[in-house]
């Protein structure tokens, strides 16, 4: 293993190892696709959210894992969409246009909620509440993080101070603070308590949103809420950096290097074991999160992973590409 120390950040940089993570080989679930871009998986293990882009427009599907078939389907705008489920995986908040947010429930297809929050680019379901936080936009430097009543589509709060503007927003586990990675993949972490206070981590990175890019998974809680995994690409100097992030102490833990093109998602495995990122280089790694070395390479998918959401028992991850495939990749306990 090489180490790197980055003197000037204080950051262990740790690549590659050989080390292998069992696993079977992946399953084409879905083929055919024009163009999918995010994959995200309901907390009760049942379906699976997808976004594709299809003639001109966005489609956000749900996915039936079990008949391995969409079983709903709803039409949105050209712009890519926002996502996110409920705590309990029946239902699906989605930016419908690039102003309006819709709650949609999974059983009946039925919209539940519809509300203003002009261009959204990400959104957070608030555990075990009804809450939502959305990252919003009014011109590129005035970017902002607002939380929303899913019951009755009411503003709460806004989440805002002197950063260079909020991309992606994810809750911490325990629902205590919030955190946004931002333009300059710079991190904001709130107490929710108290909107006015917050502590902004800088790594001095760059973080390069691709066009009609969703921006869903550039932000991550570790499951026991001690670490957060921000992602940071800089096309410019052909960096493409994994951030983790100590909550505790405030710092930045360490970078996980290794991608050779744009990172699309970083997700921790259910038990905090792991992080599985994906890449415009067409792989899914999986980090080990206590070694911070590669365990796992996966290289099936032919064209960019653009997503990828891992089952909340633990036992699979499913994937997207401009291959125009969904993959589920089957891990072994």
């Amino acid at each position: 293993m090489l180490v790197h120390f980055l003197l000037l950040l204080g950051v262990t940089v740790v690549e590659p190892s050989s080390t292998s993570l069992a696993q079977t080989n992946s399953e084409v679930i879905i083929q055919n696709l024009e163009r999918p871009h995010l994959v995200l998986w309901s907390p009760n293990n049942n379906n699976v959210a997808v976004s594709e882009f299809t003639s001109g427009r966005f489609v956000i599907h749900v996915l039936d894992l079990n008949i391995r078939d969409f079983v709903k389907s709803f039409e949105v705008s050209e712009y890519e969409p926002a996502i996110a489920w409920s705590p309990d995986g029946q239902f699906l908040a989605y930016t419908e246009t690039y102003e309006t947010i819709k709650i949609v429930s999974i059983a009946t297809g039925q919209i539940q909620t519809t509300f203003s929050a002009l261009g959204a680019t990400s959104m957070s379901w608030m555990p075990n509440a009804n809450v939502l936080a959305v990252t919003a936009t009014e011109g590129i430097d005035n970017r902002f993080v607002t939380t929303w009543d899913t019951q009755t589509g009411d503003w709460l709060s806004t989440y805002q101070d002197n950063f260079q503007g909020a991309v992606s927003t994810a809750w911490s586990p325990d629902a205590t603070q919030l955190a946004a990675v931002n333009l300059d993949a710079s991190l904001t972490l709130w107490e929710t308590q108290n909107n006015d206070g917050f502590v902004m981590l800088s790594a001095g990175g760059f973080y390069n949103v691709p066009p009609d890019f969703h921006t869903n998974q550039a932000i991550a809680w570790s499951p026991d809420g001690s670490r957060i995994a921000t992602i940071a690409n800089d096309n410019a100097q052909a960096s493409y950096v994994i951030y983790v992030w100590d909550v505790q102490n405030k710092e930045l833990l360490t970078e996980l290097i290794g991608h050779d093109n744009l990172v699309t998602a970083a997700v921790w495995s259910p038990d905090g074991a792991h992080i599985a990122t994906s890449s415009y280089d067409s792989t899914i790694r999986i980090w080990d999160s206590a070694t911070f070395e590669v365990v796992d390479e996966f290289t099936d998918h032919t064209d960019f992973v653009t997503s990828l959401s891992w089952k909340p028992d633990g036992m699979g991850i499913v994937s997207a590409s401009y291959d125009g495939t969904i993959r589920y990749w089957q891990l072994e306990s």
